[in-house]
């Protein structure tokens, strides 16, 4: 980690995933975005682990691929 800003919080991620906070809590408490805790009241997200977490939701949509929700 070379600076601070690689830190982000919950309300930073969110913002960038465009999602509210309970949504990105949501993911790590499932697991799926680790947190580092600084203190028992800082929790604190890699921007590296955020970076991953998104690209491993990339998914590639051919023409006869069904949306994730079901209908379009």
């Amino acid at each position: 980690m070379e600076n601070p800003e690689d830190l982000l919080t919950y309300r930073e991620v969110g913002e960038r995933l465009k999602v509210a906070r309970s949504t990105v809590l949501r993911l790590c408490a499932e697991g799926k975005l680790p947190v580092i805790y600084l203190s028992k009241r800082t929790p604190r997200i890699m921007r590296c682990d955020l970076e991953a977490y998104i690209a491993s939701q990339r998914r590639i949509m051919g023409p006869d691929a069904e949306p994730a929700g079901g209908e379009p």
